[in-house]
C-alpha cells in the first residue's frame, strides 16, 4: 500500500506542474523601425517664441550656417541601448572642412572646438515623453541653441506698420507700394536705425523691400 504522506508531498508539486501552463509568456521586445523612427524625428516641430522649425531644418541650418563646406552623408536610427523599447537615436553626419567663425565675434562653443573631419548631430527620440525629442549629444544641444539665437536674432528685426504707408525704392523716390496697418516687415538695418527719418525693410513672405517712414513702425518683439 502506498505510503500517504508520500501523497501529501506530492500534491503541492502537481499543483505547480498543472499551474505552468497558466503562467503568461513574458511580453516580447518590441522592436523599433528604424525608418519610422528617422521619419518621426526629422518631421517633428520644435517652437520657439511662436516660430517653429523641424528637426530635419534646424539640423540642416545648423550644419549651414557652422561649418565649412558641410556634405550631409546620410541619416540613420538605433534603439538608445539604454531605453530600447521606448528610444530611438536618430543621427544626422556630415563631413566638414572646419568651423565657421561666428559672424558676431562671439567665443566659439567648445563643441565646435572638437570638430574633425565628420559631425554626427545626435536627436533622442522617447515615445513615452511629453516633449518626444530632445538633444542626445553637444552637438544636438549646439544646434537647438543655434536654433533658439536665431529666432532672437530674427525677432529682434521683426517690425510692423502702426498706420498705413508706403513703401518706396528710395527716401525720395515718389512712387510707393502700398502697405497697410499692422504689415510686419523684417529690418534691413540694425534696430538701432528706427532713430532716423527713414528705414529700409522687407516683406519677410517675399524680397520685397524698401523705405518706409521710422515713426510709423514699432518693434515685434517688444509686444511678447
Amino acid at each position: 500500500m502506498a505510503d500517504p504522506r508520500r501523497r501529501v508531498t506530492q500534491i503541492p508539486a502537481l499543483l505547480i506542474f498543472a499551474a505552468i501552463p497558466l503562467i503568461p509568456d513574458p511580453p516580447a521586445p518590441v522592436e523599433r523601425v528604424p525608418a519610422l523612427d528617422l521619419e518621426s524625428v526629422r518631421s517633428a516641430g520644435c517652437e520657439y517664441r511662436g516660430i517653429t522649425a523641424s528637426f530635419d531644418e534646424i539640423t540642416q541650418a545648423y550644419a549651414l550656417t557652422t561649418f565649412q563646406n558641410p556634405r550631409l552623408q546620410g541619416w540613420d536610427a538605433r534603439p538608445n541601448p539604454a531605453s530600447p523599447e521606448t528610444e530611438a537615436l536618430v543621427t544626422a553626419s556630415f563631413l566638414v572642412d572646419g568651423v565657421r567663425p561666428p559672424e558676431d565675434g562671439a567665443e566659439v562653443p567648445d563643441v565646435r572646438r572638437r570638430v574633425g573631419e565628420t559631425v554626427r548631430v545626435t536627436w533622442r527620440l522617447n515615445n513615452l515623453a511629453a516633449v518626444p525629442v530632445n538633444p542626445f549629444d553637444d552637438f544636438a544641444r549646439d544646434a537647438l541653441d543655434s536654433f533658439r539665437r536665431t529666432v532672437d536674432a530674427y525677432l529682434e528685426r521683426m517690425v510692423y506698420l502702426a498706420w498705413p504707408a508706403g513703401l518706396r525704392a528710395s527716401p525720395a523716390a515718389a512712387d510707393s507700394t502700398r502697405l497697410e496697418a499692422a504689415t510686419v516687415l523684417l529690418l534691413e538695418e540694425d534696430p538701432d536705425s528706427l532713430g532716423g527719418g527713414w528705414t529700409r525693410v522687407r516683406v519677410p513672405a517675399d524680397t520685397t523691400a524698401g523705405w518706409v517712414r521710422s515713426d510709423l513702425l514699432r518693434p515685434v518683439h517688444g509686444n511678447d
